[in-house]
This record gives C-alpha cells, sequence and structure tokens, in this order.
C-alpha cells in the first residue's frame, strides 16, 4: 500500500515495470484503486490483455501484441499524452489495439500496488500469485513515451527519478522493498516478500 497515493487526474502520465510472469498467466493489480470513484487501476488481465480504468468508470483494453510466455520478464509501460491519447507497450511494442483517447479525470488516489480494491476482479483476486515485480515507476505530468510510437526503446538500465516521479520501487533488497526512491510515497508491505535473482 502506498500513501499518499497515486493520483494523475486528467493530465499526461506514465507507468512502467518489469514483471516476470509465473509459471502459468495470472492477472494482477499493478497499480490498484482505492475504495473510491474515478480512482486508477493498471491491470494485467491475462497472457494478452491489459487494461486501465477508474474505479466505478469505464475501462479501456489493451491487446498485447503477442502472447505473454511462462516465466518470462516483460517490460510493461502505459502513457497518456496531454492530448488524452494512450497506450500500451510491452517489451517496446505498442499493443495491437493501438492509440486510443482515454479522458478519464483519475482525481482520487490510487493506493495499491499488487493490489486493488474491488467487487470484481481479474480471476476472482487483484493481486498476482507468483509473478515478480521490478522497477515499477510512475511519473504524472508527463508520457515519457508517445502513444503515437510503435515501438519505444525498452530501458535496460535500472529506472531512476526523473522529473515529476511520483513513485520510484526498484526492490534491490529485502531491506528496500518498502523505500519509494522518488521520496513521495510512504509504502506499507502487507504481505509481500523480495525473492532475488531471476
Amino acid at each position: 500500500m502506498m500513501s499518499p497515493g497515486i493520483a494523475p487526474g486528467s493530465g499526461p502520465f506514465t507507468i512502467e515495470t518489469w514483471l516476470k510472469t509465473a509459471s502459468s498467466i495470472h492477472g494482477g493489480d499493478i497499480i490498484g484503486n482505492a475504495n473510491s470513484s474515478n480512482s486508477l487501476s493498471f491491470i494485467l488481465d491475462n497472457a494478452n490483455l491489459l487494461h486501465i480504468d477508474g474505479y466505478g468508470v469505464t475501462a479501456y483494453n489493451y491487446t498485447t501484441a503477442t502472447s505473454l510466455q511462462p516465466n518470462t520478464w516483460y517490460h510493461i509501460a502505459i502513457s497518456r499524452d496531454a492530448s488524452n491519447k494512450e497506450t500500451v507497450w510491452v517489451n517496446g511494442v505498442r499493443s495491437s489495439t493501438g492509440v486510443q483517447t482515454d479522458s478519464i479525470n483519475y482525481s482520487t488516489y490510487a493506493t495499491g500496488i499488487n493490489w486493488a480494491y474491488c467487487t470484481w476482479c481479474v480471476a476472482g483476486n487483484s493481486t498476482f500469485n507468483g509473478e515478480r515485480i521490478t522497477n515499477l515507476r510512475v511519473v504524472i505530468g508527463t508520457a515519457l513515451y508517445d502513444p503515437n510510437s510503435a515501438n519505444i526503446t525498452v530501458p535496460t538500465l535500472p529506472l531512476s527519478v526523473v522529473p515529476n516521479t511520483k513513485l520510484l520501487l526498484l526492490f534491490n533488497d529485502a531491506s528496500s522493498i518498502t523505500t519509494d526512491s522518488s521520496g513521495n510515497q510512504t509504502i506499507t508491505n502487507n504481505g509481500t516478500t523480495f525473492v532475488s535473482g531471476q
């Protein structure tokens, strides 16, 4: 859980992370909403689909260009620009859905990482089951990637704080699992375990 949380409002934002799938592909919330209208969630639904929504409002679905495979690391990013144009990339390749216009005002704070408040959740649960996440960064006020780009350059170094970073979790070791390198969030761990290596 994070406090105060993430609320991009109606402006540009970028959410990106490295995610390793489990031995079978499960759904789960990368960033999850609170029990509050228009609170943002960014969710991996299955091996072929991700979506973003505001609690109680419409979802925007993005089909992956290729199916995610078990036990594999993926760079996943979503970016919305100042014109509300938005898309998702997996390993630098844009969703086959292309660019959509997301005009939701995500006005209330999302507070979950690998968790969301939900009455309906992917596979009946908002948390992953065996997946691993590292280098989770949320930037509000800036689209780090142009939604009109079919391909983006996947970062090869650990993510870092850039202007407008509101969350950066690197998960370098067990002691840093609750350290937000941006200095903006207080992180409370409710059961996540640090795992080293691949």
